[in-house]
């Protein structure tokens, strides 16, 4: 997942329209959309301080909005949060052994859905 689309996932939990985010980060009114549409699309990449109040601004810590690095555990850890949220990855235990299963109706409709973009 991009850091375009964890913007955007994070902005609409949120409930922030793109011009309200746009503006709590200083970028003036004017283009304050279109910058964060630029920032969502992938088209254009924010600099480090950028990342860092839009962090700030959407109560998460940076490394949420950042392409994990799945050497490190706490990446490691984040990218399964992401597996969960998109497909419903979750854990079970069977037999005393844990697997990962899928929830169906998520990685469905999340399927789909990437079939249409």
């Amino acid at each position: 997942i991009s850091f375009g689309q964890r913007l955007n996932r994070i902005r609409n939990h949120r409930d922030l329209t793109m011009k309200q985010l746009g503006t709590k980060i200083n970028i003036p009114e004017w283009q304050a959309d279109v910058r964060i549409s630029q920032y969502e699309s992938d088209h254009k990449t924010p600099r480090k301080d950028i990342i860092e109040k839009l962090a700030h601004i959407l109560d998460v810590n940076e490394f949420a909005l950042d392409t994990p690095d799945l050497t490190t555990n706490y990446d490691a850890i984040f990218t399964m949060f992401e597996y969960y949220y998109t497909y419903g990855l979750h854990p079970v235990k069977i037999d005393g052994k844990i697997y990962l299963e899928l929830d169906r109706n998520i990685a469905v409709s999340s399927f789909i859905k990437d079939l249409n973009e």
